[in-house]
């Protein structure tokens, strides 16, 4: 009988890289990728298309020259001569960019030293400029580790168990006025007292730490 396949279980994640991550892509970025759209959009030489916004942010002044030329179509004709196309585009009248060139600044200072596919998480229609959520979790992965097969969830899942006991015990701890210090007020090595008589394999109640926290002054005489 074929196995019905797992889905992979978050075991944890760097944090700090994701947030960062996050911060970037959905704020500083966005923000900058956004400007950098609306200010190419004033310009009337068509929809910017996804595939284009790295070369756009990378070398904005080619990029419009090129949209330019393209708005050119055909070279025109004069006394049956065809003029050269790079002559007749450096006769244009270009429109000002630094509005765009400051955008396009802005978002190469955003990304940083951070790989160029950060271009690449944004759908852009029009003005309208979205985050691609599912490729931004895809990149996100990268700062998590999962438990992909059987035999990793199920060590997860008791590690989690006993992770959650050891919290919820020190929680209640904290609660008592007499043992307000949790269990760091105790050496950890009582906490995992071996048992002899499973070969010390196992853990069991320790004696004096049971005593301790019924009675802390006991702990310390």
């Amino acid at each position: 009988m074929k196995k019905e396949k797992l889905n992979p279980v978050l075991a944890f994640e760097d944090q700090q890289a994701v947030d960062i991550s996050r911060n970037l892509i959905t704020e500083e970025l966005y923000n900058a990728v956004t400007r950098l759209v609306n200010a190419f959009n004033d310009l009337n030489l068509g929809e910017l298309q996804e595939a284009e916004l790295p070369r756009l942010i990378e070398a904005p002044g080619d990029f419009v020259k090129g949209k330019c030329a393209d708005a050119i179509g055909e070279v025109p004709e004069f006394g049956g001569f065809k003029m050269k196309r790079d002559t007749l585009i450096n006769q244009l009248d270009l429109p000002d960019i630094t509005h765009v060139k400051e955008a396009a600044a802005a978002c190469i200072k955003a990304k940083g030293s951070r790989p160029a596919m950060f271009y690449s998480m944004y759908e852009i229609s029009g003005r309208a400029v979205k985050v691609k959520t599912e490729q931004l979790e895809k990149y996100l992965d990268g700062s998590r580790t999962y438990a992909t097969n059987e035999d990793e969830i199920k060590v997860l899942e008791h590690y989690n168990a006993f992770l959650k006991a050891y919290n919820d015990f020190d929680a209640l701890l904290r609660s008592r006025p007499v043992t307000s210090g949790g269990l760091k007020a105790f050496p950890f090595q009582s906490l995992l007292n071996r048992d002899p008589r499973n070969g010390g394999d196992a853990i069991s109640i320790h004696p004096g730490l049971y005593n301790a926290l019924m009675n802390p002054r006991s702990f310390n005489s």
